[in-house]
């Protein structure tokens, strides 16, 4: 184990501060994607860990797709269904569904959807397009 040096200093008003000399361990990060947004509007804000933990099990295989398919610079995602088996394509109908009424993603063509940016966040670059981009397809 490292030894680590320890500077303690005193003062008259009986105050003692305790430095550490010890460097910090190189930690690498690593990276997540956001999920879920507090806005400030109500009628925006939604909760992604409440929303997850109340999705079925088609709405779940359908996550686990946008996490693979994710075209993060439009957060949009593209779906073949005949890629699919036949209880994959009902799973995914279902949970398509369901989401459009959760307002979590949006139609754009058919296999094509816009998810919504304040499900999943997308990266600070183009944030500000995305989300013009669905507020102006959500009206």
């Amino acid at each position: 184990m490292p030894k680590s040096k320890i500077e303690v200093q005193h003062s008259a008003s009986l105050e003692i501060v305790f430095k550490d000399k010890k460097k910090p361990p190189n930690v690498t990060l690593f990276y997540f994607r956001p999920i879920g947004v507090k806005m400030s509007h109500k009628k925006d804000s939604i909760s992604a860990l409440h929303t997850i933990s109340k999705f079925s099990k088609a709405e779940l295989f359908l996550l686990d797709e946008v996490d693979k398919k994710l075209n993060t610079e439009f957060n949009q995602i593209s779906i073949t269904k005949s890629k699919y088996s036949a209880a994959d394509q009902r799973k995914l109908t279902s949970a398509i569904k369901s989401w459009i009424n959760k307002k979590l993603i949006i139609r754009l063509q058919r296999e094509r959807y816009m998810v919504s940016p304040y499900f999943i966040t997308p990266p600070k670059s183009h944030h500000q397009e995305i989300d013009t981009a669905w507020r102006h397809l959500n009206k």
